[in-house]
């Protein structure tokens, strides 16, 4: 009854205190943690379907898994598959040696993804802000500076700037491609999602305008700028 309840519900934003009530209650149902269990299994195997672009940088494409689950189960649930995903990818399919903190790159995306997923129809304009403010705030941002740790950590700090001008040209290169693919992958698939109950159905559906949007993407950007530019002038010296 409440799941019922739940998802005949109007959410106007990730602003809402609803929108995050509702996340929350996914961690109650049964049927929910097994699709999460299930798109967390997607998202490993798919770490094992990758191409080597150079040293530590990786075409990928667990974020198909990714966007969906997060689109599926929203915010909170994404944090906790993402952890696992990350922990259990990383033993399985390894690339190179085990790093802790590169699970808050996965657990943040999946974050992300579920902010302008979760509870709405995937439109073209939230597809692509999703999936640029995981390339930004993740692949651009925060992975160089944990990169730079585990380089340091490791003793091969020498290697840095190849990796992140290779992760730059990477990320700007396969935007366009993976942005279009994501788009149609979502819409394609939610036909289905929404006859298996999975989705949002109901005829109002999320409203997020440009103006939302843009704040919201615009307080992400200036988020991750702050935690990188407080590792750079505090915690790394």
């Amino acid at each position: 009854m409440t799941e019922q309840i739940q998802s005949n519900k109007t959410f106007s934003s990730p602003f809402s205190r609803d929108y995050w009530k509702s996340a929350v209650v996914e961690l109650k149902k049964p049927r929910m943690l097994a699709v999460a269990a299930m798109i967390v299994a997607l998202r490993v195997l798919l770490k094992a379907v990758s191409i080597k672009v150079f040293p530590g940088v990786y075409i990928t494409f667990g974020f198909f898994a990714n966007a969906l689950g997060s689109m599926i189960y929203g915010p909170v649930l994404g944090l906790i598959g993402g952890a696992i995903s990350d922990t259990i990818g990383a033993f399985l399919f390894p690339t190179g040696d085990y790093f802790f903190p590169f699970i808050l790159t996965e657990m943040l995306s999946s974050f992300i993804f579920a902010l302008f997923l979760y509870r709405s129809k995937p439109t073209a304009l939230r597809v692509l802000l999703s999936r640029f403010s995981v390339i930004v705030i993740c692949n651009l941002l925060l992975t160089p500076v944990i990169m730079r740790w585990y380089y340091a950590y490791f003793g091969i700090e020498s290697s840095y700037a190849l990796f992140t001008t290779a992760r730059l040209i990477k990320n700007t290169v396969l935007f366009p491609a993976e942005s279009i693919l994501l788009i149609i992958f979502l819409r394609a698939i939610t036909p289905a999602t929404n006859r298996l109950k999975l989705t949002f159905t109901g005829e109002r559906k999320l409203a997020v305008t440009w103006k939302t949007a843009l704040i919201l993407l615009a307080m992400l950007i200036v988020a991750a700028v702050v935690i990188v530019l407080y590792y750079v002038f505090y915690v790394s010296k």
